[in-house]
């Protein structure tokens, strides 16, 4: 019993023990970094001794996480700010409605657009682990899961959310936390810094930043309600959650279009409803439709 424990034989090969080979194999690496290298490791180790092709699908996970996590290095993010015109016509500061939730454009590039949730889609906490690292909490995995789900359920073509990277260098520099690469991100303090003329306010709100204050403490930067940059603790405190997304305009527009006939297609029997039951029109419509 204490050698299948402690000395497993999938574990053991050529007289090297697997974990000996993750401390060397880890060394400068920290925190998720290390986590993932260390389990894609192990489970190519021992895949042929155990338990085959669901071992290797493990590895690759694992690796496909170091990967998205890796980012782009610095010189291919120095274009990250740019704002090129958009071919389909989407403009900063333009509100758009993507499955009943308001979005604001904040960045535009020939084919893609960026967006934030023109207000707080609700508050929560970053992680109730008290982890900092956005690709490791639980509002990453709301984002990408229930609240993209949700979405997609409305009626928003699930094509449209392009992938991104979320820069994951702390407030204080240090970038032991990589990147992450998403479809449902939160803006880091880079780009509030230099977006911020087309992120409506939130005066009354506090909200949730991607960005760590610094791998050595477990606070996470924030929105407060004057706009100012503040922190907050991971797990203290139910502020605001606003996602952002970089959709494919070409998409965007032929969604907004249909979306936009729909409601006409909808106004119009509306009307002919009223007038065949003889109902004035202020009875059923605001004024203007």
């Amino acid at each position: 019993m204490a050698e299948r424990v402690n000395h497993p034989a999938h574990y053991n090969a050529g007289g090297i023990e697997c974990i000996d080979a993750l401390e060397a194999a880890t060394i400068g690496l920290e925190g998720i970094e290390a986590f993932c290298t260390a389990n894609a490791i192990k489970y190519l180790w021992r895949w042929k001794r155990k338990n085959g092709e669901e071992d290797l699908q493990k590895a690759i996970w694992y690796i496909n996480r170091i990967i998205d996590r890796a980012g782009k290095p610095p010189e291919e993010r120095k274009g990250l700010f740019n704002m090129t015109e958009n071919k389909h016509g989407f403009m900063p500061k333009q509100e758009i409605t993507i499955g009943g939730i308001a979005f604001t454009i904040i960045q535009t590039a020939e084919s893609w657009v960026k967006c934030i949730a023109s207000e707080c889609i609700g508050n929560g906490v970053f992680d109730t682990k008290n982890r900092n690292d956005f690709a490791a909490s639980d509002i990453r995995e709301f984002l990408n899961g229930e609240f993209l789900q949700k979405l997609i359920g409305a009626g928003a073509p699930e094509a449209m959310f392009e992938y991104f990277n979320v820069d994951l260098t702390a407030d204080d520099g240090l970038k032991n936390y990589g990147g992450d690469r998403v479809r449902v991100g939160l803006i880091t303090c880079d780009e509030y810094r230099l977006l911020r003329g087309n992120i409506p306010e939130l005066p009354d709100t506090w909200w949730w930043t991607a960005t760590p204050d610094s791998p050595k403490n477990n606070y996470v930067r924030i929105v407060i309600s004057d706009g100012t940059l503040n922190s907050s603790i991971a797990c203290d405190g139910y502020y605001g959650v606003r996602p952002l997304c970089v959709l494919k305009s070409e998409i965007l527009k032929s969604y907004i279009d249909g979306d936009m006939k729909k409601r006409a297609e909808a106004v119009d029997m509306m009307k002919h409803i009223a007038a065949a039951w003889n109902i004035k029109p202020e009875e059923v419509f605001e004024k203007g439709e």
